[in-house]
This record gives C-alpha cells, structure tokens and sequence, in this order.
C-alpha cells in the first residue's frame, strides 16, 4: 500500500525546494529496489532518496522518449526546453511495516512520474 503526500521544504536541506514523501508498507523487512522515474523540467535539478531518514544513494540514468511525446511535453511545461527524462535507481533495507519513502528535488522543482518499490533480486 502506499500513500503519497506533498510537504512543503522547510524540513529539507536548505536548498530543496520541496519533497514528495511516500509511506510505504512492506510485508517483510529487507532489500528492496526503488525506482524513481522524473523529470527536471528544463532546469538542472536531480532527484535524491531518504529511506527512514537515511540518505540512500543510486544510479542516474537518462531515459528515451518518443520525439512527438519530448515535444507535447516542452508545450505543456512551457518552459525553455522539454527537460530530460531520466530514472534514479537504488537498493535500500526496509523494515516490516511502515516506512517513509521521501523523494528530495534539490534547488529546482522536479516532475516525479513514479517511485517502484519492489523485493531486490
């Protein structure tokens, strides 16, 4: 089950402009994958993960998308540029139970497609 909510940046580093927390709760404790698909809107922003108030680091990677998508997208954010799609993977512990899921944007606000989380291989 998750719930999503918005919370506004003054519990983040100085320089996030806000967060988007999920609670989380797992069946078992132990690894799991998460997966954050975003975009940074046109401006250089990077999305960063706590688990349970851990900094959790991964990997970002850009993402293709369809050309006539990038270019619907440029119009609807109204921005200087279509932005880049990109995905941040990671591997953190969960425990059994709830588990808070936050999803910082730094300086510049971000456009978080989904969070998957699922049992690490």
């Amino acid at each position: 089950m998750f719930r999503c909510r918005s919370v506004p940046s003054r519990d983040s580093a100085p320089k996030d402009v806000g967060k988007l927390t999920f609670e989380v709760l797992a069946s078992r404790a132990g690894s799991y994958d998460l997966i954050v698909e975003y975009t940074d809107i046109g401006l250089d922003a990077v999305a960063r993960l706590t688990v349970n108030s851990y900094v959790v680091t991964g990997s970002v990677r850009p993402v293709e998308i369809d050309p006539a998508l990038a270019a619907q997208a440029e119009r609807g954010l109204g921005i200087r540029s279509s932005g880049a799609h990109r995905i941040l993977a990671a591997v953190a512990n969960l425990r059994a139970g709830k588990n808070t899921i936050e999803v910082l944007g730094g300086e510049y606000a971000l456009d978080i497609d989904y969070l998957k989380v699922t049992p690490a291989r």
